[in-house]
């Protein structure tokens, strides 16, 4: 594989605009805003689903042919919680419980996948919005009011490098089914 043909990719869930708003906001609020390291542009915030990685046109033509079929439903995540990992370093904001229809499209999404030749991560699934990197010191971490973030879509994102930085494209969506029993 050349390394032009390759893009780098992932699938996530993208917050609406309204959404990306408020976490902003909620996040300058606190005393997380004014820790040391670097903060991610709100254009880029998203719960990574699964991190693909480098691929030719053909897996992306199979990572989306096969994303097609996943069928899940839509759900309401509710961001409440502050965190840091310790080794990468980074700050972030997440669900104090993981909604299982959460639980459920990263697992049927990486069971699907499988048949392109994708393997799932081992670890624990983690499902974060990253808000800070190369933090210095994590300190104390304050509790964020919560985030009301309806999900109607998961998509497949393409991380794009240049001198100004990692900027994410949406390059395909793919629609979540209402719960319309309640």
């Amino acid at each position: 594989m050349k390394q032009s043909d390759s893009r780098r990719l992932f699938f996530a869930l993208w917050p609406c605009a309204e959404t990306r708003k408020q976490i902003e906001q909620e996040f300058k609020r606190t005393p997380q805003w004014s820790m040391r390291g670097r903060c991610v542009s709100p254009s880029n915030y998203h719960i990574t689903l699964h991190f693909i990685g480098n691929v030719d046109s053909d897996m992306q033509q199979c990572l989306h042919l096969t994303a097609q079929t996943v069928v899940a439903e839509s759900f309401n995540l509710e961001l409440e919680l502050y965190g840091h990992f310790y080794k990468p370093r980074v700050l972030w904001l997440g669900c104090v419980s993981i909604p299982e229809k959460l639980s459920r499209l990263h697992q049927l999404l990486g069971k699907a996948l499988s048949t392109c030749g994708y393997q799932s991560d081992s670890r624990v699934y983690a499902p974060h919005v990253t808000l800070m990197r190369k933090l210095t010191s994590p300190g104390d971490l304050a509790t964020s009011k919560a985030i009301q973030w309806m999900t109607s879509e998961f998509v497949l994102v393409e991380s794009k490098s240049s001198s100004d930085g990692v900027q994410y494209e949406v390059i395909e969506r793919y629609p979540l089914i209402s719960n319309v029993a309640g």
